[in-house]
Parts: C-alpha cells; sequence; structure tokens
C-alpha cells in the first residue's frame, strides 16, 4: 500500500478589525492571517487538488491522500474560522490551550461545544502553552497533556486523543507522555508529508502558514511543492532556539508554571476514535 501524502496546514488566528484573537504580544503577529488573506487561502484550496478532510477520514481507510487544516491555540477568531469552513462543508481541527479558554481573546467553554457539534475535530494544544516542550520534565509534560485532556474531556463529555505540539519543538519524550495521557494523533510542526507512527502514535508534520507568505508559494505548498526550502528555513530557527533558548522563551506568550494541577487520570479511547 502506498503511503499517504498528505498536506498538513497549520494556522493560528485569522483577525478582523477591532477583534482581538489569540496571543496579542509582538512576537505573534506573524502568525495572525489578515481576513482577506485567509479567504484567499480558501478560494485556492477550492481551486487546487485536494480538498480539507479531518484526521478520522484518513483514519477509516480507503484514500489515505489529503489536506488537512489545523488551527492552534484556542484563540476567539476558531468561532468565525468554522463558520467559513462550514460554508465550503469543509471539517478543521482545532487545538486549544486550556488554561486559556475564556480569557480575552480566546473561546469559551461553549464556543468549544459548538464547534465540536459541528463535526469539528477539537484537540489539546497543552494546557499553559508551554514554549519549548523538550526544555519540561517527562512529569511536567504529562501534566500538560493530562490537565488540556480532562478540561476537553469535561466540556465535550468524550475522551480527547488528538493533540498538537505547542512552541513547535518537541523530541520522543514529548510524544511518549503524549501517548501515557490517551493521545492517539498527534501533530507537529516537522515539515513532511507523510505520517509516522512513534510510541504508538500516529504524528503529522505540518507547514506553518505565515503572515508573509504569498499567495504564490502556498499555491505551491497545496500542490506538494516549495518543502525543502521550509524545512532548511526551520532548522535554522531550530538552532537559534538552542543557542539564545533563554531569550526566546522570554519573548513568548506564555511558558509552564510548576503550580499547574495534575488530575489524577486522563481518559482514551472512546467516541473520537475513528471507526
Amino acid at each position: 500500500m502506498n503511503r499517504p501524502r498528505l498536506v498538513a496546514l497549520m494556522y493560528h488566528d485569522v483577525e478582523e478589525a477591532q477583534v482581538a484573537s489569540g496571543f496579542q504580544v509582538p512576537s505573534a503577529r506573524a502568525y495572525r492571517l489578515p481576513l482577506p488573506q485567509f479567504l484567499s487561502h480558501i478560494e485556492a484550496i477550492q481551486k487546487g487538488p485536494l480538498q480539507p478532510r479531518s484526521v478520522f477520514d484518513l483514519a477509516s481507510g480507503g484514500d489515505r491522500h489529503g489536506l488537512l487544516l489545523t488551527f492552534d491555540d484556542g484563540g476567539a477568531s476558531a468561532v468565525r474560522i468554522a463558520d467559513i469552513l462550514d460554508g465550503k462543508g469543509w471539517k478543521g481541527h482545532f487545538f486549544v490551550t486550556t488554561s486559556l479558554i475564556g480569557t480575552s481573546g480566546f473561546v469559551t467553554r461553549s464556543n468549544i461545544l459548538d464547534l465540536y457539534r459541528r463535526g469539528h475535530v477539537v484537540g489539546s494544544h497543552s494546557h499553559t502553552h508551554p514554549n519549548i516542550c523538550y526544555n519540561l520534565t517527562d512529569e511536567q509534560m504529562f501534566a500538560e497533556w493530562r490537565t488540556s485532556c480532562l478540561e476537553l474531556a469535561s466540556i465535550l463529555g468524550i475522551p480527547i486523543i488528538v493533540a498538537s505540539v505547542p512552541g513547535g519543538d518537541m523530541n520522543r519524550r514529548t510524544v511518549v507522555m503524549a501517548a501515557k495521557a490517551g493521545i492517539e494523533y498527534l501533530f507537529t510542526s516537522e515539515i513532511t508529508r507523510s505520517p509516522w507512527q512513534s510510541a504508538g502514535i500516529t504524528c503529522f508534520g505540518r507547514v506553518c502558514i505565515m503572515r508573509d507568505d504569498p499567495l504564490i508559494a502556498f499555491e505551491r505548498l497545496i500542490r506538494f511543492k516549495g518543502y525543502g526550502m521550509r524545512r532548511a528555513i526551520r532548522m535554522s530557527k531550530q538552532l537559534v532556539k538552542k543557542l539564545i533558548g533563554g531569550v526566546y522563551r522570554s519573548r513568548m506568550p506564555v511558558n509552564y508554571s510548576p503550580s499547574t494541577p495534575a488530575p489524577q487520570q486522563c481518559p482514551s479511547g472512546g467516541e473520537q476514535t475513528p471507526q
């Protein structure tokens, strides 16, 4: 059987005039797309070779090629994004930083339930959005995943088995602790077009969509082109992060707090498991 080829796109927030969504620190601006730019992407996807699917569609068998739209952080613009996707009959993947639920610029509990009821995939983006996951201890990583899983499960009434890695950087321990918390599908920032198995989890690579990306570059991505340059840029950024890790963390919006509560159990399996 041929390996699946996927275009998994990582968005964050879509901004409209006078409407704040997501992290508002200067470093987050590069990840916020103006609404007209996002709409131009939607139009390009409509004309492209692949239409958006959900991770559960892929897991259910048959054609395993496709395009996945993912949205990190849990900004309030998730509701507007879902409206746009609903108009096309598409499903998105919305990953929520659970410590920020209901705070200014982020989704509420009722928003999260609404997204799920519309048929979108809702998953964990950790509890406090640690910026460099591999700097956490195993216990801290596990608490991030488990606390977030339980918070979302309490809202949706189902086990949470899909997640995305916050901050972009990870190592195998990040995956192992996610698996221990019951996660079965993990979206990463690795730039690859084929999913892989690690610690019993199906991992997906993604391409981060930035505000400064020209439309022509986006159109190449959804046609499986331009990935080599993206990988080179990502490797350069990873090196910089390692060299100036302390400075990098201080510029990012949220960091892990050792006081984060650690619940006793995180469920796994259940309704969201593909049949």
